[in-house]
């Protein structure tokens, strides 16, 4: 026989087998946590009771002060995040007259505790544990989705990179890119010793055992001290801004970056998402010495955002390029020695199969610009022996490196012994230039080499052969 109490006493013996006793104590401190009108004791124990504003000092829970409710929100990641209140509830905890109604799902991944005011919603009878689907209850879901935007702008505007990780599959569900980048704080690579630091980071992790990883994170983990808690009074939201602050009021510094600047014309921003640092840990090198900033992609918000933008592009296409610029003046033979090279360049022609002469005497004045990225890193003046153009099928000859000293100014339509002689010395760089025309190769390619050997191979075997016939 147990002492006599003032009040009633329950006793719970023969559980279902599908109910396991922690429910059953959860359950009672999530009624009696709220009721100040009496006391209530679990297994000896007094239930402590605590407001509707006093959170469980998480990061971003956040108390909300509205004309139909009172309480506090927070956003609650299931697989990352632990709460000792929401173990295993992810919804909005419903209380009217301090008395536990329902779970109330307004927005999957964020969860609170909310006091519902006198006559704001109508519950079913005879138990009152169901809300009434009718106008109340829009309203209210209406007004709790108004309190949950401001907070995840709030969270975008003041979260650290990592919190903004744990719960940017909340954000990018609630909120598009165009309501949250101008929120974004970007992190932008701008010299080599960060660049270095992130590359040591996988590095460092391959070398540790788990047990080191852990301790390490251990000692590093700063002393946690409990969240101030914010309350936010409920405004017509007209533009994002995040709740809880003005114009007048400091915000916190807890994520360092930089906003994006528009680009002008022709410039172009780059990035790199932070899982392939390792990949692209080269060619970031290269664009941090051009002095091309990288900017640094931590999370999905950030990436979405950039899709708004037409300037800026994934680090893959940042590559160097080398460009060509020729002018060509007093074209043609200028004398009968060019006249006779030029009949023997038709020869040529002929020899690999080509309907009219691809070659042009000139003097060619060539500019070769070098750019990596929108960056021109070199540009040179020079006169090139030859430069072939594909699309137009002409390859330049400049006059000033044209071996043509020994070379007779003859009518005859047979080859002289100047001529062998004269095809002989600029063979090399008419072979190039043809290798060019025919298989639109590039320079310092394996396949450009073998194929130039393939077409010098043909000049030679056909032109320097007792049998070659140039009239027919």
């Amino acid at each position: 026989m147990k002492d006599p109490v003032k009040g009633f006493r329950v006793d719970l013996q023969k559980l279902r087998e599908d109910i396991e006793g922690y429910q059953i104590r959860e359950e009672v401190r999530r009624v009696a946590r709220h009721i100040r009108d009496f006391k209530t004791e679990l297994d000896g124990i007094e239930v402590e009771v605590i407001d509707f504003d006093e959170t469980d000092n998480s990061p971003f829970a956040r108390i909300v002060a509205h004309p139909n409710f009172n309480g506090w929100l927070r956003p609650y990641n299931w697989y990352k995040d632990h709460s000792p209140i929401f173990s295993y509830s992810s919804e909005i905890r419903i209380f009217y007259q301090s008395r536990y109604v329902k779970e109330f799902e307004v927005t999957p991944g964020v969860v609170g505790i909310i006091q519902v005011a006198n006559n704001a919603i109508d519950l079913r009878a005879p138990d009152r544990k169901e809300i009434i689907s009718n106008e109340k209850s829009e309203q209210l879901k209406a007004d709790l989705k108004k309190e949950i935007k401001g907070l995840l702008y709030y969270m975008i505007s003041e979260g650290t990179d990592d919190q903004i990780e744990i719960y940017q599959d909340l954000l990018t569900s609630e909120l598009t890119p165009i309501e949250y980048k101008d929120y974004l704080k970007y992190t932008i690579l701008c010299d080599s010793s960060r660049l270095e630091e992130l590359l040591e980071e996988p590095e460092k992790l391959k070398r540790m055992s788990v047990l080191q990883i852990l301790n390490k994170l251990e000692e590093e983990a700063p002393t946690a001290e409990p969240a101030t808690d914010l309350r936010i009074e409920s405004v017509q939201i007209n533009k994002p801004m995040p709740r809880g602050t003005d114009s007048t009021e400091s915000r916190s510094q807890n994520r360092v970056g930089e906003n994006l600047p528009e680009m002008k014309e022709d410039k172009f921003l780059y990035y790199v998402e932070k899982k392939e640092i390792l990949d692209y840990a080269e060619l970031l090198g290269q664009a941090i010495e051009f002095k091309i900033p990288i900017i640094l992609i931590k999370n999905k918000l950030e990436i979405e955002a950039l899709k708004l933008r037409e300037d800026v592009f994934h680090i893959s296409e940042l590559d160097q390029k080398v460009e060509w610029a020729a002018k060509v003046e007093n074209v043609g033979p200028v004398d009968l020695t060019e006249d006779r090279a030029s009949w023997i360049f038709r020869l040529i022609s002929k020899v690999m199969n080509l309907e009219k002469s691809p070659f042009i005497i000139g003097d060619i004045l060539a500019t070769r610009t070098v750019t990596f990225g929108p960056i021109e890193v070199d540009r040179e003046e020079l006169i090139p022996f030859g430069m072939c153009d594909a699309k137009t099928q002409i390859i330049l000859i400049d006059r000033s490196k044209l071996q043509k000293s020994g070379l007779r100014a003859s009518s005859t339509r047979r080859l002289l012994a100047s001529d062998i002689l004269f095809i002989g010395s600029n063979l090399d760089t008419i072979a190039h230039e043809l290798t060019h025309l025919l298989y639109h190769t590039e320079d310092d390619t394996a396949s450009h080499y073998r194929l130039q050997l393939d077409v010098t191979r043909k000049l030679t075997e056909t032109i320097f052969s007792e049998d070659f016939e140039p009239n027919k």
